[in-house]
């Protein structure tokens, strides 16, 4: 049982912390491979999928989830500037607990989004190109499916789909009735998908940074015009190699956290030119994800 969503990866450091939240599939263990290649003093916590805490009813909204995660991550640092980086789904639930902290008055440091990608086709900003209907991108995936069916596996293949779907349906029906789901239907990955495809992010007062992908489809892609619409101070772009599967692996993972460095150290620039306030990072023992659990 997992005693806290707030995993400590690297929780040493003097540095203001890094947050990075989960995928959807809500599992923070890839993140360690980013560890190696981080600055030394750089403390670094995963968020772990709200879905995953099994005693606790599980939220079905981006919104929601970006609520919990932001009371999780002030019980170890009260106040900003804080930083924060999402994969794929998480990029949206970074965004969304980016925008409630700086509602909250406090200070966002950095806030990246790593290959976010539409849940299903949708989970775009609204009014963006991409709200539309992808009828390219849905002939594409359908005959990836396909062809993964006909293949090796197939049949498993088949089942696990079409399992994941029936998930998705009843998930509809409990949020028409407003009815949370039953512990026994609750599959994290599921979940996460269901909140992707209803979000819809706001104005966030900030700036973005956008980590795109050199081998994510352009169609499956958010490009900087459509987030600039959601980023009050516009969106800065890093362009890395790889894919969205293998970004956290060797030899695409050095690049990324690359990235991340020259981000976090930029942000560090522009901090210090402003009135030093008490570094948040420094909180006794960063009492962030007192969990037994170690690694996830």
């Amino acid at each position: 049982m997992f005693a806290n969503c707030v995993v400590p990866l690297r929780p040493g450091g003097s540095k203001h912390p890094l947050f990075l939240v989960h995928g959807v599939d809500g599992d923070v263990a890839r993140f360690e491979n980013l560890l190696p290649y981080l600055a030394a003093d750089q403390p670094v916590y995963g968020i772990l999928a709200q879905g995953l805490l099994r005693e606790r009813v599980a939220f079905t909204r981006v919104e929601e989830m970006a609520r919990y995660y932001v009371e999780q991550i002030r019980q170890g640092q009260p106040h900003g500037p804080y930083q924060l980086a999402g994969y794929s789904f998480g990029g949206f639930v970074a965004f969304e607990m980016a925008l409630q902290l700086r509602a909250k008055g406090e200070r966002v440091g950095f806030l990246g989004l790593i290959d976010p990608i539409p849940m299903g086709g949708r989970g775009k900003p609204a009014g963006s190109d991409l709200e539309k209907p992808n009828t390219a991108y849905g002939g594409g995936a359908f005959r990836a499916h396909l062809s993964r069916a006909l293949g090796p596996n197939g049949f498993d293949y088949a089942c696990s789909k079409l399992t994941r779907r029936l998930f998705r349906l009843v998930y509809t029906y409990f949020d028409q009735l407003k009815r949370p789901i039953p512990r026994v239907l609750q599959s994290a990955p599921d979940i996460n998908w269901f909140a992707g495809r209803l979000y819809r992010p706001g104005m966030y007062a900030g700036r973005v940074t956008l980590f795109r992908l050199s081998e994510t489809p352009k169609e499956r892609c958010f490009s900087e015009e459509e987030w600039s619409t959601h980023a009050a101070e516009g969106v800065e772009v890093q362009e890395l190699s790889g894919s969205h599967g293998n970004i956290f692996y060797e030899p695409d993972v050095r690049s990324l956290a690359e990235a991340l460095n020259y981000c976090l150290t930029a942000k560090s620039r522009v901090e210090t030119s402003r009135p030093v306030e008490q570094p948040s990072s420094q909180v006794e023992g960063i009492r962030i994800g007192d969990c037994s659990c170690g690694k996830h």
